[in-house]
């Protein structure tokens, strides 16, 4: 991914906030911003707030049979679905460059990080 470059009018703008410790939204830059999850037993929905910033998911479990090459283990799919408020450019009916980089992401984040024991997810070894 190609990251444009700062223009002299951002760069100063940032020398400056880090001179005088504060962010664009006025917090210092030690300070977080709040965060809020709430989450539905019943549904399987889950919202995190943080800042301004409001993000939902939502749950859903399957049964069915493991992968032959890992008949221990289950799995995890995820599914993501960008609002058209997310973006002025984005396309309802296309999940865009934006939305499959974010897949991406998430799919290596649970795989590489070994946060989940997929052999917990499985309920019988090969069924």
């Amino acid at each position: 991914m190609r990251i444009e470059p700062l223009s002299t009018c951002e760069r100063n703008f940032i020398r400056e906030c880090i001179l005088i410790n504060k962010r664009v939204d006025g917090r210092s830059s030690d300070e977080f911003r709040k965060f809020d999850i709430s989450i539905s037993e019943s549904d399987g929905i889950i919202i995190a707030m943080l800042g301004k910033t409001k993000v939902s998911a939502q749950i859903n479990s399957h049964t069915f049979q493991p992968r032959p090459h890992h008949p221990q283990n289950g799995s995890l799919h995820i599914d993501v679905d960008m609002s058209p408020m997310a973006s002025p450019n984005h396309d309802n009916r296309l999940l865009g460059r934006r939305g499959l980089e974010l897949t991406s992401f998430l799919e290596a984040l649970y795989r590489d990080s070994e946060c989940i024991d997929f052999e917990s997810l499985c309920i019988k070894e090969g069924e």
